[in-house]
């Protein structure tokens, strides 16, 4: 069995298209069996215009909570939920918040995931 790889894709754009195709690359990275994933180790940090993307009433949130449900960290940045006026809970469930996502994206590079910007 090889090794686990932390994972952490960065999303910012607030085109639905970009974010069609970003949820793909993510499903697709997490169903690859040659980059073996554990459970948390794959996360997808949404921050900037994104962040309504993660809204429940919003494109693709089934996926999204499906993706989540099945172990991909899904992480919102409070101070862009801040900016663009979006509630705590009107989330996708499962949704982890943290308070800065460029923070988060640099603690997760400080230990060693591998970074993609999507789309």
């Amino acid at each position: 069995m090889s090794a686990s790889v932390t994972v952490a894709v960065h999303f910012s754009s607030g085109d639905a298209a970009d974010w069609e195709q970003a949820i793909n690359n993510v499903s697709n990275l997490y169903r690859d069996d040659t980059v073996p994933t554990g459970e948390g180790d794959l996360s997808l940090v949404v921050n900037g215009y994104a962040i309504r993307f993660l809204r429940r009433a919003a494109l693709e949130s089934d996926r999204v909570r499906g993706m989540s449900q099945a172990g991909v960290r899904v992480v919102a940045c409070r101070n862009s939920m801040r900016r663009f006026d979006v509630p705590t809970d009107e989330l996708v469930e499962g949704t982890v918040i943290v308070d800065s996502g460029v923070a988060e994206l640099t603690r997760l590079q400080a230990s060693g995931a591998a970074y993609l910007k999507v789309p």
